[in-house]
């Protein structure tokens, strides 16, 4: 898919997202705004825009016929190679 024609699927398929996701990931994704201030804004926790972003990044990669891969960029840890343990696999602690 070229760029130009990735640019012009994006633009049609962001209204068709719900107005909060839409805010949220316009916010974080295109704006650059952090999550903190993303959520002072919008006046809701910071869990929440993360929840919103990560739900429209979902559905715009649905839209445009991405694979899961490609739908979520990746995440510091990732990026170092660093895997972080599941909470359920965790050792218990005596």
């Amino acid at each position: 898919m070229t760029l130009p024609r990735l640019k012009k699927q994006l633009h049609a398929a962001l209204p068709r997202l719900p107005r909060e996701q839409r805010e949220a990931v316009l916010l974080i994704g295109v704006e650059g705004t952090a999550y903190e201030e993303a959520a002072e804004v919008l006046g809701v926790k910071v869990g929440m825009i993360k929840s919103r972003v990560n739900r429209a990044r979902t559905r715009l990669a649905e839209l445009l016929g991405l694979s899961g891969a490609m739908a979520s960029p990746p995440t510091a840890d990732r990026e170092r190679g660093r895997k972080r343990p599941l909470p359920w696999r965790q050792p218990f602690s005596r």
